[in-house]
């Protein structure tokens, strides 16, 4: 499921800034972009965020701005020559290129180190941060979430008001169908026996029966309504599920060739796959 939180600490060491996004993933991926004065916590984050999500690609990202002010600065020597050689190499080969300016020389990485004095309390301030923005996150995600079981819910109510009114025209469907078929066969086949006949029309009546599928659909429908209740990750279940009434529609599909029947089906089946393109979003 989709999800973002944003929080920030200012402290007279510099400003800590925390992000956290989500986006939809099979399995749990947790990737963490940390500077040097964070990278101690990753274990801690892992840990959080492994306690709140279950499935999906979660980036956390800390964005620390030391302040000047109040830190050393010194420039290192060696990544600064290293820098002047490189820069000669490039004017040799690309002597049109312009020379780096002073602003892009000392932004350049591990030019300048800072060595800030962290407060004495750093640790219980990021891991009080990190609590922050991950509840903001989980919250916005409970929102989300919230929202796609109303359309859910919506989708379900649609599904079974076209299954009714798709049982009741079977009993018509069948007389037709049957009607029909005895028509072409006892006028292609004058010598066979009635009986048999009769045995053979019940026969294939019955395998283009489909209410044992719409039976099956509505189950499945009270099963969702049922697991969007539930207070646990659901999204796996949902996905199986979904992938049923995609079966059960298809093979409704195969069984009929009315053409209005076949209409409501394909209407069906589109119900379905916005159903299933929504429950990817779902942890």
């Amino acid at each position: 499921m989709t999800g973002y939180s944003s929080v920030q600490y200012q402290c007279p060491a510099g400003l800590l800034n925390i992000e956290i996004r989500s986006v939809n993933h099979r399995f749990l991926d947790i990737q963490c972009r940390l500077p040097a004065v964070a990278r101690e916590f990753e274990p801690y984050i892992r840990e959080r965020l492994g306690q709140v999500v279950s499935r999906g690609k979660v980036e956390f990202k800390v964005d620390w701005k030391p302040n000047i002010s109040a830190s050393e600065s010194s420039l290192s020597n060696e990544v600064l020559n290293s820098l002047k050689y490189k820069a000669a190499i490039i004017q040799e080969v690309f002597p049109e290129a312009a020379p780096l300016t002073l602003g892009e020389i000392l932004l350049w990485p591990g030019l300048t180190d800072l060595n800030p004095e962290l407060p004495s309390d750093w640790t219980l301030q990021f891991h009080q941060l990190t609590d922050q923005a991950i509840q903001s996150f989980i919250s916005v995600r409970q929102q989300e979430g919230a929202k796609l079981v109303k359309f859910l819910q919506q989708q379900l109510s649609s599904i079974r008001e076209m299954l009714t009114p798709l049982a009741q025209q079977i009993p018509q469907y069948a007389q037709d169908f049957e009607l029909k078929l005895r028509q072409r066969l006892t006028h292609a086949l004058n010598e066979i026996n009635p009986d048999r006949l009769h045995q053979e029309i019940i026969s294939l009546m019955m395998r283009l029966d489909i209410m044992e599928e719409i039976n099956r659909l509505q189950s499945h429908c009270e099963a969702i309504e049922h697991i969007l209740t539930e207070n646990k990750p659901i999204g796996k279940k949902l996905d199986f599920i979904t992938q049923e009434l995609h079966r059960e529609a298809n093979t409704i599909g195969s069984k009929i060739p009315n053409i209005a029947l076949s209409e409501a089906t394909i209407t069906l089946k589109v119900l379905i796959e916005q159903m299933r393109e929504q429950i990817q979003n779902i942890e």
